[in-house]
């Protein structure tokens, strides 16, 4: 399945964000011991 450009891009940067979010959202959730 081809994307557009356009659509391609805003994925990657979703992904990046997700990627980048995830691991600092989980361990904001964890005890700080």
């Amino acid at each position: 399945m081809l994307l557009h450009p356009s659509l391609q891009h805003q994925c990657q940067w979703l992904v990046l964000l997700l990627s980048c979010s995830l691991p600092l959202f989980i361990s904001g959730h964890e005890p700080s011991t």
